[in-house]
């Protein structure tokens, strides 16, 4: 007994540190952008044992092969097409993009929506406990934020930033939340991915209910600290129209005080967002560089489609002349129209099938609620370059 206990807790341990490790290669500057080639091993490694401990069915494993197939036939194909015009970065793209398609979906063979939504929650609550404090830091000392940056940030590198957080960019400390992400708007989403798995009960009867209204206002709270226009509408919509998941939540609450308390948390939220200001200037054009960029790289990357919309343009040099000619940035936040440009419309259609399928299986959606994750979703993926993180992939291929 005591030795079955002990495995138990193994592979628990384990998994947890899987999942942490898919969080942290979702393009935390310091694990995920900096350290990347050296810390994806120990995703790789971590996801082999784990499966290895929790036992592999021949079954599951052959589901989640005809799953992914299809994307490693599509990058197979653009590389043999491309090969001869592709620099050995580009090799190195393309391969690390196919391992984490290939390595989460075999992580996904194992793994179970509750625990995945459970862990994630936790990881992202911690994340964001530590983000509050360094977000207030950067607001209040600038000297000391610069003092917690790497050596040589005003000249070195794009990120100010420690492996705990990201201070700020090109030499200076932004006032803006973004955790230990990239920026502030891809901070949002992983939160806000967290917010849905609570609302829909992903987790089910993982985390007490007792914990799950304090998490959803802890999320709430950093998603305001983003400062994201994206991140802003978002959770003004998600809100809105979930109230009467909400009202589950905080069913532990006389009826009185449950509406009291979810009439001020909405109250306070749009509040803020308003006061703020950040809205209305995207709106109102005096503030509209981020909107105006995303717009013209959506635009004007779809006009890059017609180019190959069978293969796409591949990582090539081609690509980046194009792209420049046509006024799309090097960092091209619109996933959506990058993947048709890059791998082709096939690659883009199947990835937004699988999308739709993976939020049916893991919110167990449907009808409006379908729908609005569906938005909510590409929403993410015509903001933010986040189709290929590890994250993102499991929404893919989760399936039990």
């Amino acid at each position: 007994m005591e030795l079955k206990l002990k495995v138990s807790t193994l592979k628990e341990c384990l998994l947890i540190w899987t999942i942490v490790w898919m969080v942290l290669l979702s393009k935390t500057v310091y694990f995920g952008i900096i350290n990347k080639s050296m810390y994806q091993w120990v995703l790789y490694a971590s996801g082999m044992i784990c499966g290895i401990l929790y036992g592999l069915s021949l079954k599951r494993l052959l589901r989640q092969v005809k799953l992914v197939s299809p994307f490693i036939v599509f990058l197979i194909i653009n590389a043999a097409f491309y090969l001869e015009k592709m620099s050995s970065e580009s090799i190195n793209e393309l391969v690390g993009v196919a391992l984490f398609f290939l390595v989460v979906a075999f992580i996904c063979s194992y793994l179970k929506r509750e625990k995945f939504a459970k862990y994630y929650i936790y990881i992202m609550a911690v994340i964001c406990l530590i983000s509050i404090p360094c977000f207030i830091i950067a607001n209040m000392s600038e000297p000391f934020a610069m003092s917690l940056c790497q050596p040589g940030y005003d000249w070195k590198s794009r990120f100010g930033y420690a492996f705990f957080y990201t201070w700020g960019w090109n030499g200076s400390i932004s006032s803006r939340n973004a955790g230990p992400f990239w920026e502030p708007g891809a901070f949002q989403g992983f939160i806000l991915i967290g917010i849905l798995f609570l609302l829909h009960g992903v987790c089910g009867k993982e985390i007490l209910y007792k914990r799950k209204k304090w998490l959803l206002m802890l999320f709430i709270f950093t998603i305001v600290t983003t400062g994201s226009t994206t991140g802003y509408i978002l959770i003004i919509v998600v809100l809105l129209s979930h109230w009467s998941h909400m009202k589950e939540l905080f069913s532990d609450l006389s009826s009185s005080i449950k509406y009291i308390v979810l009439f001020f948390i909405c109250l306070l939220v749009i509040g803020y967002i308003i006061l703020s200001g950040n809205i209305e200037s995207k709106l109102s054009g005096s503030n509209t560089k981020s909107a105006s960029i995303r717009y013209m790289d959506l635009t004007n990357g779809v006009l890059m489609w017609k180019e190959n919309p069978i293969l796409g343009l591949g990582l090539t040099e081609h690509r980046q002349l194009l792209r420049e000619t046509l006024g799309v940035s090097t960092d091209d936040s619109v996933g959506l129209s990058f993947m048709a440009y890059t791998y082709g419309i096939p690659f883009l259609l199947y990835y937004i099938y699988r999308l739709l399928e993976g939020i049916k299986n893991v919110f167990r959606a449907k009808g409006f609620n379908l729908a609005l994750l569906f938005f909510v979703f590409i929403v993410l993926n015509l903001t933010e370059g986040v189709w290929w993180l590890p994250i993102y992939l499991c929404i893919l291929f989760i399936r039990y």
